[in-house]
């Protein structure tokens, strides 16, 4: 028996005789292509399975038909935009609001939450560096650009735009993730990680606001009052319609006068096209001290060396809340928007912290394998009628269906096998799986076993490049055979060093 699979051109996948694009290389497409190649296995190679029976062959078809029924059910839902949306910019449904955001990258999830007046703009220079490594994901809050508010309404506030944010990253199946807020952002990701621990991979506090653990004393009486008058002049000045007057005197009221002619026109247009949220109350949530010493991940705090006093003062409070919060980061040159005024060293000072945190953990995951092509050559062996020694070469994808997220993947394979004419083998191999970052790792088993239409064993993980270099890892996997294709369910670890 020989059988040759048809080269593709890069960028195609074969099903059958009908060619499906691989890019976007995404797990919502990957889902759904699984569902149909599936289907289509059954169509196809009906007459060449070995399956027990019909009653078996009907018993699985509707549990595959239902695994990918159940994937295509927990796609997240794609918002249909009221205000018009940049390119490249993605949105989906969160607490009937479409939120926007930057996705780039692949990896452990990591999302980015913004201050007062800007947007997921602010994280231009992060987005591009962090991006390299993690699944990168800069959020924009709640009425904030692309959107342009006009400052009505009763649904801006902490408590909400934490809800916002929890409900995209279980919409997005992120599982836990590191969390980055910056200023007002900051108590929003505090309020996340005290209402949704289970999300939280490790947070980080770029100088951020923490009025809540304050203690209530006539400055910070005044500051309140100061922040309520902002939002009072901003709301009049919206109402006269005078965007940028409002905008003006909001950054004058904080820097000083001049301030607003000082800065780059990109960062006045931003301020203006976010200007309605200056409206805002003051109010910055509700975290306590008591919700702060629950905390059982890691933190990172950074505040620049020519931060505002008062961030100074708020960490030493968090830290007093929580004593085993290591002490602070002071960004060098770093104002209070240190991710924009040193991005070198933030960074940097970002992505060791991260490392340092991931250092011999153990991922976990399930997957589904499916191959796209296939080719098999065998030669008979003489000895007794169907008995073959094959040699098989295989492309495939994979997607992570639960735990720890990453992927999806490509998967590449050669394998050898000695098979019977009952069904019954052995079989060995080995292969590359490679993630869209370039990332990749090996992977070998030699234990193969090949009985009543599955192929099951385990194999070894090694070679890492990139997010795996260094690691260790291994899998169990069992294989549905269909002719020459397979379904496999992949049970996976991955340690990293």
């Amino acid at each position: 028996m020989r059988r040759n699979f048809r080269k593709m051109p890069q960028g195609w996948l074969q099903g059958g005789d009908s060619k499906i694009p691989l890019e976007p290389f995404s797990s919502a497409f990957l889902e759904l292509f699984f569902l149909y190649r599936i289907q289509e296995i059954f169509k196809t190679k009906r007459e060449e399975t070995t399956m027990a029976t019909k009653t078996s062959m009907k018993i699985l078809l509707i549990m595959l038909t239902l695994i990918g029924l159940a994937s295509f059910l927990s796609l997240p839902a794609v918002a249909a935009p009221k205000w018009p949306i940049p390119e490249g910019i993605k949105t989906i449904e969160v607490n009937g609001y479409d939120m926007a955001y930057q996705e780039a990258g692949s990896g452990i999830p990591f999302v980015l939450i913004h201050g007062s007046l800007v947007d997921y703009r602010t994280w231009e220079t992060q987005v591009s560096e962090f991006s390299k490594a993690y699944r990168t994901i800069a959020v924009s809050l709640r009425h904030h650009y692309p959107e342009k508010w006009n400052g009505v309404g009763d649904d801006f506030s902490v408590a909400q735009h934490a809800s916002d944010v929890a409900a995209l990253i279980k919409k997005l199946n992120l599982g836990k993730v590191h969390l980055l807020g910056h200023s007002r952002g900051g108590p929003i990701a505090l309020t996340v990680a005290s209402l949704y621990p289970e999300l939280i991979r490790t947070l980080i506090l770029e100088d951020a606001n923490m009025e809540s653990i304050m203690p209530e004393t006539p400055e910070k009486e005044k500051r309140m009052a100061d922040t309520k008058a902002r939002g009072d002049r901003v709301r009049a000045n919206l109402a006269a319609g005078e965007p940028e007057k409002a905008a003006q005197e909001w950054l004058d009221s904080y820097g000083g006068a001049g301030t607003w002619e000082k800065i780059p026109a990109k960062w006045k247009q931003i301020i203006i096209d976010n200007i309605g949220t200056a409206t805002d109350s003051g109010e910055r949530g509700e975290v306590s001290c008591a919700d702060i010493q629950k905390f059982s991940f890691p933190i990172l705090l950074l505040t620049g060396e020519r931060s505002p006093k008062l961030y100074g003062e708020m960490i030493t409070v968090l830290r007093q809340c929580k004593p085993d919060i290591p002490a602070p980061l002071i960004v060098p040159k770093g104002t209070h928007a240190m991710h924009l005024a040193n991005p070198v060293f933030f960074n940097e000072a970002v992505l060791e912290f991260l490392t340092s945190t991931t250092a011999g953990e153990r991922i976990e995951y399930r997957a589904k394998h499916c191959n796209v092509g296939t080719k098999f050559e065998a030669v008979e062996v003489g000895d007794e009628p169907g008995h073959v020694i094959a040699v098989t070469e295989a492309k495939g994808i994979g997607v992570r269906i639960e735990g720890a997220p990453g992927g999806p993947y490509k998967l590449d394979i050669k394998g050898t096998g000695d098979y019977r004419s009952d069904g019954t083998g052995t079989n060995q191999g080995y292969g590359k799986a490679t993630y869209p970052d370039g990332s990749f790792y090996y992977f070998k088993w030699s234990d193969g076993t090949v009985k009543a239409g599955h192929a099951y064993g385990t194999s070894v993980y090694f070679g890492g490049t990139g997010r795996f270099k260094g690691m260790t890892g291994g899998e169990k996997f069992d294989c549905i055979l269909l002719g020459d294709r397979f379904v496999c369910d992949v049970d996976a670890w991955i340690e990293l060093p």
